[in-house]
């Protein structure tokens, strides 16, 4: 769980650096996420044929797009978010570097799953892509809902993909997992914010106020599986805490590889030995409780001693019980 540090001490530092780093992560992964989703509706436009403008915040068609149009053009950038933040978040490449690559490469992914839902939900209110879509199809309005209600639980579906990568930050840290996840989100609202507003005055287009607050909005929906996984946080266990941005050095981890590989040859050397000690004792504990005495115990001490080679096998003689009377010596003759 949580707990407290001071200022100045190691833990701090760590949480500073984890904060840092998610942050930086979370704008460039966010504004990357943003490019390919234009990107993709920059395509459709091309493969129908219209002239397209591509923005910083969405694409102007000429002649504009109606119709089926309208729609494959709407729906190319979600399922292109769709489809590269299931490719992302499924396929980790930099995971055993661990590095802020790696953490660049989650919060891109993650940022591009939940563009798409976000999309899905918002389309009953007629806003977004899929709402386009909708009208440009003429479908009625219960489908609208129906993909609202997919969305809301595709919103939970990736806070819970989510979870395991903060437990795997951060450990039972919860101060470290906020670092990871939590404030990186509160600080991007507004650097997001001011980014808009600049890109939006850099381009020199006329949009209304509650244009560019739809914009903004949807950036900050983009990112609201990072306070979400707090939800599954406490119910991720059993993942090893494996600190994002700190990768280990190539001589550390060689030198503990070969201590490891040493641990395992002397292990398996010694498994033999371990086996005939075992035996040799049991063998001693059964021999001194024979009711004619214990004429095993002497050879097989001398055996677990090392007096005789494990490999050489000896057999005992059993005695015969002495008895007075010439029949029975013949007797023990025999039995010899």
């Amino acid at each position: 769980m949580g707990h407290s540090v001071t200022p100045g001490t190691a833990p701090d530092r760590g949480h500073r650096t984890m904060l840092v780093n998610a942050t930086v992560a979370l704008l460039l992964g966010s504004a990357l996420m943003v490019i390919v989703h234009e990107c993709c509706h920059w395509v459709a436009g091309a493969l129908i044929g219209h002239r397209s403008t591509l923005y910083a915040f969405g694409v102007e068609y000429d002649p504009p797009t109606r119709g089926t149009q309208a729609a494959f053009t709407a729906l190319a950038g979600v399922v292109g978010s769709l489809l590269v933040g299931v490719l992302c978040t499924t396929w980790l490449p930099l995971r055993r570097r661990n590095d802020f690559w790696h953490l660049l490469w989650l919060w891109f992914g993650f940022c591009q799953l939940e563009e798409a839902v976000t999309y899905f939900v918002i389309t009953p209110f007629g806003a977004g892509d899929t709402a386009v879509a909708l009208d440009g199809l003429g479908w009625p309005s219960e489908v609208g809902l129906v993909v609202s209600a997919v969305g809301i639980g595709g919103m939970f579906v990736t806070a819970r993909m989510w979870a395991p990568h903060m437990r795997r930050a951060a450990g039972d840290d919860l101060m470290l997992a906020r670092c990871f996840s939590f404030f990186p989100w509160l600080l991007s609202i507004p650097v997001g914010a001011l980014l808009t507003w600049t890109q939006l005055a850099g381009a020199g287009v006329s949009v209304s106020i509650g244009e560019a607050t739809d914009i903004m909005l949807a950036g900050l929906a983009a990112t609201v599986f990072a306070p979400m996984g707090f939800i599954f946080f406490r119910r991720t266990q059993g993942q090893p805490r494996q600190t994002a941005g700190a990768a280990p050095r190539p001589d550390r981890c060689d030198r503990d590889l070969r201590d490891s590989r040493d641990a395992q040859s002397d292990r398996a050397a010694a498994r033999p030995h371990d086996r005939l000690s075992a035996r040799a004792t049991s063998a001693v504990a059964r021999a001194r409780l024979h009711p004619c005495g214990n004429p095993l115990a002497e050879g097989v001490e001398k055996v677990s001693a090392g007096r005789i080679r494990p490999g050489r096998r000896t057999r005992a003689r059993r005695p015969v019980p002495r008895s007075s009377g010439r029949p029975a010596a013949r007797a023990g003759r025999r039995a010899r």
